[in-house]
C-alpha cells in the first residue's frame, strides 16, 4: 500500500484536525492485513532520515490506535477494534519527500520504487480488504487498474456516532443515481501492477503534472477523476469492483480534508464514465476482471468488467 500523510504527530491533541487521528488509526488496520506486505507513507514534511521519519511514524500510529480503542471501548475477542501489534508496525515505511508529492510523482514512486509488486495507492484513511481476491496474474498481464470507491466500515472497528453531529460515513460503493448523485463517480484506492508498462503506449504523465489550472495533488477535489482519465489515456482498463475488494473509509464525511483554492483536479476532465460505470458487481455466470472469487448472493446482476469497457 502507497499513501501520503503531511505529517506525523507523535500524541493526540486538541488541536488535531480529527482526520489526522483518522489516518493514522486506519494505517494501523491497514497494517494489521495480513495481505499487505508493506505500508509506505510518503510524508510532506522534511526528516533527518527516512529511518527516523518511520520510528515516529510507527509511534504516531501506535499513541492513535490506543486513544481510538479508548473510545470505542472493548469488544470480546470475537471480534472489534485491535491495535496492530508491533510486528504489524513494522510493516510502516515512512518516506520524507519533503514538500507535497504530486499525484504524477506518487504514481512514478510506484514505478521506480516498487516494481514487479501488486501496489494499491489510496488515501491514508483507506483500509482495504478481501486482498486475497485479487487476481494477481491478470494484474501482472493486462493493462488493468482497480479503481475502488469507499464504503463504511463496521461499526464495532468505527462507529458512527464518533463522527460529530451532523456528519456520517458516506458509502460510495454504490450503482443508484436516484439515491446517490455520486453514484460511481468516486473511489479512493487505485489497484495495479507496478510498472505501468502493460499497454502499448506510454502513460501520459502530462495529464497529471502539466494539464491546467495546476498538477494534480491526492487532496484535490476531483483528483480521481483526472487519475481515471490519465490512466484511461494510457491504455489501461479502469474496474471498480468494490462489493467485493472492499475500500473502508475510516472518515466522517463533512471533517473535509481537500486542498483549499479555487483550483480543482476535476477541472479540463474529459470523463470517461457513463452513470454506473465504475461499479459492477459479479454476476454468477460471469468474471469481474482481478477478481478471484465467487460473489456474494445478495449482490445483484449487473454487467461484469471486461479490458475493453473504458
Amino acid at each position: 500500500v502507497l499513501t501520503t500523510l503531511k505529517a506525523t504527530p507523535t500524541a493526540p491533541t486538541h488541536r488535531e484536525h480529527p482526520h489526522v487521528a483518522e489516518a493514522l488509526v486506519a494505517l494501523g488496520e491497514t497494517a494489521r492485513t495480513a495481505a499487505v506486505a508493506e505500508v509506505v507513507v510518503v510524508l510532506d514534511e522534511a526528516a533527518a532520515s527516512n529511518a527516523s521519519a518511520t520510528e515516529v511514524l510507527r509511534y504516531a500510529v501506535a499513541v492513535h490506535q490506543a486513544a481510538h480503542r479508548g473510545k470505542v471501548g472493548p469488544f470480546p475477542e470475537s471480534g472489534g477494534f485491535r491495535a496492530a501489534s508491533s510486528g504489524a508496525l513494522h510493516k510502516l515505511r515512512a518516506v520524507a519527500f519533503g514538500r507535497q508529492p504530486t499525484y504524477g510523482e506518487i504514481f512514478r514512486y510506484a514505478d521506480a520504487e516498487l516494481r514487479d509488486r501488486v501496489v494499491a495507492i489510496a488515501n491514508a484513511d483507506v483500509v482495504l480488504r478481501h486482498l486475497r481476491r485479487l487476481d494477481v496474474d491478470a494484474l501482472r498481464t493486462r493493462p488493468l487498474v482497480l479503481a475502488l470507491s469507499v464504503s463504511p466500515p463496521p461499526e464495532r472497528v468505527f462507529p458512527s456516532a464518533l463522527c460529530r453531529e451532523g456528519a456520517g460515513i458516506v458509502s460510495r460503493c454504490v450503482t443508484n443515481f436516484s439515491e446517490d448523485a455520486n453514484a460511481g463517480t468516486s473511489w479512493d484506492a487505485h489497484v495495479f501492477h507496478a510498472p505501468l508498462a502493460k499497454a502499448a503506449t506510454p502513460p501520459k504523465w502530462t495529464l497529471l503534472d502539466h494539464l491546467r489550472p495546476q498538477p494534480v495533488y491526492m487532496n484535490m477535489l476531483g483528483a480521481e477523476n483526472r487519475v481515471g482519465m490519465f490512466l484511461a489515456a494510457s491504455g489501461y482498463a479502469l474496474c471498480n469492483p468494490c462489493r467485493h475488494i472492499r475500500a473502508e473509509h475510516w472518515h466522517c464525511a463533512g471533517d473535509t480534508h481537500h486542498k483549499r483554492g479555487k483550483a480543482k483536479a476535476w477541472d479540463h476532465v474529459r470523463y470517461i464514465s457513463k452513470p454506473g460505470f465504475f461499479v459492477f458487481p459479479k454476476p454468477a455466470d460471469a468474471r469481474v476482471a482481478g477478481v478471484l472469487d465467487e460473489a456474494e448472493e445478495d449482490h445483484p446482476e449487473e454487467a461484469p468488467c471486461d479490458d475493453d469497457r473504458r
